[in-house]
């Protein structure tokens, strides 16, 4: 699937615009009545079956999810990317798992649904019907002997390795297998801007589900309120896989409107994203805060003008709402900013991470046994006492004293490869106003917030969902890589040359 054109199953071109209501005049009518017709037929299948199962069993909820079965299957053959598409809108809400007794859908969208349609998609390739750019790479080696060590890693070392297999392929299998899903459908322009669309939906509803925890808790599930009045964290049940989401998808929502959409969309989108900073800062988490003045600061070097209007607006209204209504608010985010006891705590356990992995750096201590081992290692580091207890803040060193060194540097081997390549080509790139080196430029801003937010949590064990939004932008960024053609010279960046960045002039074809 490269550009705008998907392949359909059948080896003809089709627009998925037929399922997305957006007609193409390039799109055959043949083709568009016959998915018309056959998706109107799984429709009312799926509402007979829905009724039959609402008549015979009583729960509303369960019949829709069977009846819906039918639908989302048709229109994942017919377009793989909407898999991608449906994790980010609807698997946040299912994101707090026990990985021995998950709910029903986490199965089915996350440890099901990715790793199916990725060999959906192989198997099109394989029978020459669609057509993909994923081939092997030096990026592959290192993500798949990072994964034989993690397994092995579990095999020898953990108490109970059925259950660290089964977080390991929640928290990182699965991630990855989502990069190489992606990279296998080669996404358009129009996909990715769809992606934007349906990551500014979880940016909308995670925000009002954050703030609402504050102002009206009663009117949601007691599962989303284990921080209500002290944290804002959505559905994830902690602020950095939360703060995570609104920016990354602030990011690609704030892009796709300034890069050129209507008057109305980008409206909507930017009140969204402003939304998103909103709770953002709700969340009261310093490393949070930091990730995101980073990443919007990666949004400015792309779009500055609009960028920098939109930072004078927030700033009045921020003065605004500290003098007024919000100012309790703003006095505990001031303590906060000012508070290094939560700081001073962490270097203990920091101390005793470094000392595991001098311990064992080359196998590590298992993976998830960090919290088993990590107590003989705590002593007092400096002025700080000693105390037991306490949760690893940095996925870096948590990686490491489990799993080792050659793990850590297999797993960002990919980040680095990528973005030294990034740093290469972005000249070449920067042709195209929304896909190319703009696109690449807030896709890595966007993951700088994650590495960062990734130090003050551990990103790696506490939620699949932050660790997947990085691997998703690196797909894309090797997405945006792949598309210069080969027998094009390296030149100078445009980043390493003063962050020139595309003007009107630039959308002309090269010459």
């Amino acid at each position: 699937m490269a550009g705008n054109v998907e392949i359909g199953p059948a080896g003809r071109p089709f627009e998925m615009p037929v399922v997305f209501g957006d007609a193409s005049a390039e799109t055959t009518p043949r083709v568009i009545d016959r998915g018309a017709v056959v998706l109107a037929f799984l429709l009312l299948a799926a509402m007979a079956l829905a009724a039959g199962l609402f008549v015979a069993t009583g729960r509303p909820a369960a019949a829709l999810a069977a009846a819906a079965v039918l639908p989302v299957l048709a229109i994942l053959v017919r377009y793989p990317f909407a898999a991608v598409l449906l994790w980010v809108v609807a698997l946040p809400f299912f994101i707090q798992v026990d990985t021995v007794t998950p709910h029903p859908a986490f199965w089915v969208l996350h440890r099901l649904m990715i790793p199916a349609v990725l060999g959906l998609v192989l198997v099109y390739h394989g029978l020459g019907q669609m057509r993909t750019r994923l081939r092997p790479s030096i990026v592959d080696a290192a993500i798949l002997t990072f994964i034989g060590l993690g397994v092995a890693n579990i095999l020898l070392l953990s108490d109970n390795s059925v259950r660290m297999l089964i977080a390991f392929y929640d928290r990182l299998g699965v991630p990855i297998l989502v990069f190489w899903l992606i990279r296998a459908i080669d996404p358009g322009q129009r996909d990715i801007q769809r992606l934007a669309g349906a990551g500014a939906i979880t940016v909308a509803v995670q925000a009002a589900i954050g703030i609402l925890a504050w102002v009206s808790p009663g009117v949601l599930p007691s599962a989303w309120l284990g921080r209500a009045e002290e944290r804002t964290v959505g559905t994830f049940g902690g602020p950095g896989p939360f703060t995570v989401t609104l920016v990354f998808f602030g990011l690609l929502a704030a892009h796709y409107a300034l890069a050129g959409t209507g008057r109305r969309p980008r409206a909507l989108l930017l009140a969204t994203v402003a939304a998103g900073l909103f709770a953002i800062f709700l969340s009261f988490q310093r490393g949070g805060w930091l990730g995101a003045a980073v990443g919007f600061a990666g949004l400015w070097l792309v779009h500055r003008r609009a960028t920098s209007r939109m930072a004078i607006a927030g700033v009045v209204v921020a003065i605004v709402l500290a003098l007024g209504p919000l100012a309790t608010e703003f006095s505990f985010a001031s303590e906060r900013l000012g508070d290094d006891a939560t700081v001073q705590s962490r270097l203990i356990t920091f101390d005793a991470a470094i000392q595991m992995v001098e311990a064992e750096p080359l196998r590590g201590f298992g993976y998830g046994q960090f919290e088993k081992f990590d107590e003989q290692f705590k002593r007092t580091v400096g002025d700080v006492a000693f105390e037991e207890g306490g949760s690893l803040h940095n996925s870096w060193l948590g990686l490491a004293a489990e799993n080792g060194i050659p793990a850590v540097l297999l797993y960002v081997f990919p980040f680095a490869y990528l973005f030294v390549r990034s740093l290469r080509l972005t000249n070449r790139l920067t042709k195209r106003k929304f896909l190319g080196g703009a696109l690449l430029i807030v896709l890595w801003a966007g993951i700088f917030d994650i590495v960062l937010v990734s130090n003050t949590m551990d990103m790696l064990h506490s939620s699949p969902w932050g660790t997947a939004l990085a691997w998703i932008a690196l797909a894309l960024i090797a997405v945006q890589i792949d598309q210069v053609p080969p027998d094009v010279s390296v030149v100078r960046s445009r980043i390493m040359a003063g962050f020139r960045l595309p003007s009107a002039a630039d959308d002309a074809p090269p010459r």
